[in-house]
């Protein structure tokens, strides 16, 4: 009975010290490897999806290793064409009647220099993503310079 009571008491406490979570804290981490790429990422309200990209003969391909890189799809498939396409759906919004802010996390596997600028580029050819308030795109892993960061689009 004691120990039933003490089992009681230290649940209601550890309840107390939970946090709240939504799934707008979610990171899809190497999306693109699920059956469903961005999709099912998508239709869970994730907070962060991953793509690890590589600049290969001027195109940017989602893979994880360069083993990888033969059967890769483009950025532009997987991610960008289905996020434009939600974003006009759903008024210039990520998520349809939510403010919720949806971040497409890139992560450079190839140079930062010969990489950002395709990217760049390529983002610019789709001015929903843009404009939108609530799509963010994040970049990672291969970094030029800091000193560099400055001639980047924010």
């Amino acid at each position: 009975m004691k120990i039933n009571l003490l089992l009681i008491v230290l649940f209601i406490a550890l309840k107390g010290f939970a946090q709240s979570y939504s799934t707008s804290q979610i990171f899809a981490h190497n999306d693109y490897a699920t059956a469903r790429p961005f999709h099912t990422a998508y239709q869970n309200q994730v907070g962060y999806i991953e793509a690890d990209i590589f600049l290969t003969a001027g195109e940017l391909r989602v893979a994880h290793t360069e083993a990888e890189l033969m059967n890769a799809a483009l950025l532009e498939d997987l991610y960008l064409k289905p996020i434009q396409k939600l974003l006009i759906e759903n008024n210039g919004y990520a998520y349809k009647g939510s403010d919720q802010v949806l971040t497409l996390m890139i992560d450079l596997k190839t140079g930062a220099n010969t990489t950002l600028p395709v990217l760049i580029k390529l983002i610019e050819s789709y001015p929903q993503l843009i404009q939108s308030k609530t799509f963010r795109v994040a970049i990672s892993g291969n970094m030029p310079a800091v000193s560099e960061w400055s001639s980047y689009p924010s």
